[in-house]
């Protein structure tokens, strides 16, 4: 008979089987955080054959307490996936209630037989030999509780019967987080954890970090002595939670206030304390930890809480009269939201209104499951109410990512499979006369997370890095089809994110306005700025250059030609807005691109650059009244015109292969 231990922990991989006995261990007394007083045993490993077996766990089942550990020793995150088991056929085509455990298409075997051992529920008191048993089938994917560490992952936990679910949050400190709820009932005053004032020692446990055993409720106590050298004690002191709402509010602003180019910017909350704001499943909602313990970096929350009523107080601990309220949690509190997915039925769904929005049509959504989205088919499945892209933030790196409307996406994160996290938030754009604010999730848009060689397949990806490390990336995706100038459909526009105010952006532009995602067929003179509220320096790296027979960027100010190399880096100054221009040659992957382009360009200073991918013959520019005030013969690719007087001017050129080009530009 085996002896299912209470506590016990996921030791396999993403492909091992849930139902086999090798992918479980015991869990230690200090990875359940017990006293050290606990009568729980402290279970390791060893060579001796008792002290493995006392180690070694099993399936679990009803009454299991089960962690999903966050990550290996190697940093590498822990995945488990969930199948719904099928029942038994004789050969004779008759069908027994007996599950078949043992196999699946993409995970490994379960424990031979699995299916047909009992578990038993109670034993009746007696001699040795006068035992009486009562059991029950073995059920798969059945446990007490489960807890998911930092970065744990599960895919279709909607096949899981458990009681109660614990996610834990790891939150760098002073920076802004996008985030996600992936359980019911929680509210914003439930992120707290144990802390200690700032730069005080620590003797008991981990300041920033919950200590409390697991599987153990959790309700805030005020400490009445505010002794915090105890990092046992509940604080919202330090360290302290601060919070944004998504106003959906965005402007459209210029990229350096002298040309014509646009970036979309989009506003949050004023900083606000609010602890009774339900976050729910399938919204998004942000924050930022502040006023950690010395030396620590990373605080790490628990959810749910079980608190049924808050208080405000202030900094010396003194109650303020009347602030005592009740909190109102929903009814399955504590339960995932992917239980509105059991019984896998083809039309189970979770459905997620977007929350009203008069200012603009982007909006902040979350990754309801405890493991990735895949964004293709999430867009794809709402493709009547949003448009094919997204913007999210991971630390405090923007990554964007769009489709052309078929099964091609480009993204800044050097992957043509786009994902979002668990736990993760991002922001949407709402397709134009869409008549619905209802996004829905299915089953079928989960997955586990994979590696990626950090370089998309087609497309180059350029990425600015400040001295202390602040990153921004943009992509231009070559497709013969689309349009050098800017389409909603086919292009990510630069979305400024209030909360990165601090980090320069890089941005390429199409037609006027500056974009993320770059889709073009023209990869000749494609303008590149940098966006930023200092006068800081930039570096600049490329990826994909391996994708392009050859690319340079034009400096229009020095009339410099550099070419680009894989490891090449440049150095850029932020605001930095028509001086830079890449120029890449034909795709490898032998499309040809457009021979006959003309592009128009205005630059800063007074100055318009005209280009073409063959020689400029004539070029003429004339005031709005028709009126000829100058001309100019080409014989090169490009043609820079200083006009003194600011004014709407019409410029046309034409090259020696027959292009010709007419451009309405304005000079400031």
């Amino acid at each position: 008979m085996k002896v299912v231990p209470e506590y016990q922990k996921w030791i396999g991989d993403a492909n091992d089987n849930w139902n086999n006995d090798d992918n479980w261990a015991r869990s230690t007394k200090d990875e359940l955080k017990k006293a050290d007083n606990d009568s729980y045993p402290d279970y390791t490993t060893g060579d001796e054959p008792t002290d493995r077996e006392l180690h070694a766990g099993y399936v679990p089942m009803r009454f299991t307490r089960v962690t999903i550990p966050g990550t290996t020793e190697t940093g590498t995150a822990k995945q488990v996936e969930l199948y719904a088991a099928a029942e038994n056929e004789s050969a004779s085509g008759t069908t027994h209630k007996i599950l078949n455990l043992v196999t699946t298409e993409v995970l490994g075997e379960a424990t031979s037989n699995i299916e047909y051992d009992l578990m038993v529920k109670s034993a009746t008191e007696g001699s040795s030999s006068d035992y009486a048993y009562d059991c029950e089938p073995y059920y798969s994917n059945t446990v007490n509780q489960i807890h998911f560490e930092p970065k744990a992952e599960m895919l279709h936990a909607e096949l899981l019967t458990y009681e109660k679910a614990w996610v834990d949050y790891k939150l760098e400190s002073n920076q802004w987080h996008t985030l996600a709820s992936p359980l019911q009932g929680v509210v914003a005053g439930d992120f707290y954890t144990d802390g200690a004032v700032d730069g005080t020692t620590i003797t008991d446990g981990v300041a920033g970090t919950e200590n409390q055993e697991y599987f153990t409720s959790i309700t805030f106590e005020k400490d009445e002595d505010a002794d915090y050298n105890n990092a046992n004690n509940n604080s919202r002191i330090s360290p302290s939670v601060y919070q944004r709402g998504w106003k959906g509010e965005t402007n459209m602003v210029s990229t350096d206030n002298k040309s014509n180019d646009v970036a979309v910017a989009g506003n949050w909350s004023a900083v606000y304390n609010d602890v009774a704001e339900p976050y729910n499943p399938g919204t998004g909602f942000s924050l930022r930890v502040l006023n950690m313990p010395k030396n620590v970096d990373d605080a790490i929350f628990r959810l749910p809480k079980a608190d049924d009523s808050y208080s405000y107080y202030k900094n010396d601990g003194t109650e303020i009269a009347g602030t005592s309220k009740p909190i109102t949690r929903s009814e399955n509190a504590g339960k995932l939201v992917s239980d509105n997915l059991k019984n896998n039925e083809a039309d189970a769904e979770i459905s997620v209104q977007l929350q009203a929005n008069d200012n603009s049509n982007y909006y902040l959504i979350g990754n309801p499951f405890m493991a990735h989205l895949d964004a293709a088919k999430f867009f794809s499945e709402n493709k009547d109410v949003l448009q094919q892209k997204y913007w999210k933030v991971t630390g405090d790196v923007q990554d964007v990512a769009a489709s052309d409307g078929t099964t091609d996406w480009a993204s800044t994160e050097g992957t043509d499979i786009p994902t979002i996290a668990p736990l993760q938030s991002f922001f949407v754009q709402k397709t134009t006369g869409a008549t619905s604010n209802e996004v829905t999730f299915t089953a079928d848009m989960q997955t586990l997370a994979t590696e990626t060689d950090g370089t998309n397949t087609s497309a180059l990806i350029l990425t600015a890095q400040t001295a202390d490390g602040k990153t921004s990336r943009a992509a231009i995706a070559y497709d013969a089809t689309a349009k050098a100038t800017y389409e909603t459909s086919e292009d990510a526009e630069l979305f400024l994110d209030s909360n990165l105010s601090d980090v320069p952006t890089i941005y390429t532009v199409a037609g006027t306005m500056a974009t993320s995602i770059n889709r073009t067929s023209e990869l000749y003179n494609i303008p590149v700025g940098i966006y930023g509220n200092s006068t800081e320096m930039v570096t600049l790296s490329f990826d994909g250059l391996k994708n392009f027979s050859s690319a340079t960027l034009y400096d229009a100010e020095k009339r410099t030609e550099t070419p680009l190399r894989e490891g090449t880096t440049i150095t850029l100054p932020t605001n930095t807005s028509g001086r830079y221009f890449l120029r890449a040659g034909a795709p490898t992957a032998n499309e040809s691109i457009a021979t006959d382009a003309i592009q128009i360009y205005t630059l800063s200073g007074n100055r318009v650059m005209v280009t073409s991918t063959a020689p400029l013959k004539d070029i003429r520019v004339y005031t709005i009244s028709g009126a000829l005030v100058k001309q100019a013969k080409g014989g090169f690719c490009s043609h820079e015109l200083y006009l003194p007087e600011d004014g709407i001017y019409v410029i046309s050129a034409k090259s020696a292969n027959g292009a010709a080009q007419t451009a309405k530009v304005a000079v400031n």
